[in-house]
């Protein structure tokens, strides 16, 4: 199992979905699915102002790619030479940021920056065996998370911005969102033996919260408004059918995100409008979706 995919399996771990203890009722929120065409999976992560979406996607060829979907139509993209590549964040200008990697055991991850005319440039935090940016703000700051083997224990959250590298001081935190002024960041602790955490770090105060009655919580993206999205693991509840999404307020009130007929939701953007993209787990199949809170529907399947 490559680094990836036992990072993913922790993530997994932490369940979610509709209705958990807690959460507020459910809104009539607007879902639509997003498919890259010909692929078994899609998943969503990244969604800017534009309403322009980023992600992942397994082809029916066995390709592990990214995609863009901008006014309706799909880029797909892989790091040049790379076995995988996974797009988890894009700005106002179309810039990108995600990881890519090979499928040789024991190999490293890397970061990437693909700006909005198609270049790419490597991001390796130094010295780092992982690295993984998941954001960019609109001027450029990138935030995610770095690693000094395969554990949690070396996973520290990390700021790149026009000075240069900055790590957040404490263990197993994974920085994951970034507010569009730079100074709110939103992430999760994961410390071996505890529950995971989300976290808000805002002009350097760290606030851990969870989702009440939760068994874990993880952050992924806060917009302007300061509404933080995430997903969380229900009690009581088999693995299989435990995760759901959530729109957290300004005010720190939750709402349960739950595709509709899905076994499985997981929240990970958000932009200015509002607008959440993840991806959903139906019937065995992985999608990603957009949750549309202003209005700006893209159509069936990305469409």
């Amino acid at each position: 199992m490559d680094h990836r995919q036992g990072m993913f399996n922790v993530v997994l771990a932490l369940g979610l979905v509709l209705g958990a203890p807690g959460a507020q009722a459910d809104r009539p929120f607007d879902y639509v699915t997003i498919e890259v065409p010909d692929s078994v999976v899609t998943r969503a992560f990244g969604i800017n102002a534009a309403g322009h979406i980023v992600g992942s996607y397994i082809g029916n060829d066995g390709t592990e790619g990214a995609f863009l979907l901008r006014n309706g139509q799909y880029t797909r993209f892989v790091y040049p030479g790379a076995g995988w590549t996974e797009a988890r964040g894009i700005n106002p200008r179309g810039d990108i940021v995600g990881m890519y990697g090979y499928f040789e055991p024991g190999s490293r991850s890397h970061g990437f920056l693909r700006t909005a005319d198609g270049q790419f440039f490597p991001i390796d935090y130094p010295g780092a065996m992982h690295t993984w940016p998941t954001r960019i703000s609109p001027t450029g700051k990138i935030v995610g998370c770095f690693h000094s083997d395969n554990t949690n224990t070396t996973m520290y959250g990390f700021e790149l911005a026009s000075g240069g590298y900055s790590n957040f001081h404490l263990h197993s935190t994974m920085h994951n969102g970034v507010s569009p002024d730079g100074g709110t960041v939103v992430g999760l602790r994961q410390v071996p033996g505890t529950p995971t955490e989300g976290y808000i770090l805002q002009r350097g105060v760290y606030t851990p919260f969870m989702v009440p009655d939760s068994l874990a919580t993880t952050a992924w993206d806060v917009n302007a408004g300061g509404e933080i999205v995430g997903f969380y693991r229900l009690a009581g509840v088999p693995l299989s059918a435990a995760f759901r999404g959530y729109l957290r307020s300004a005010a720190g009130d939750f709402t349960t995100i739950h595709f509709p007929g899905a076994t499985q939701t997981r929240a990970f953007g958000i932009n200015s409008g509002g607008d959440v993209v993840g991806f959903y787990i139906s019937g065995g199949l992985v999608r990603g979706f957009l949750l549309s809170r202003s209005q700006r529907l893209i159509g069936p399947s990305g469409t």
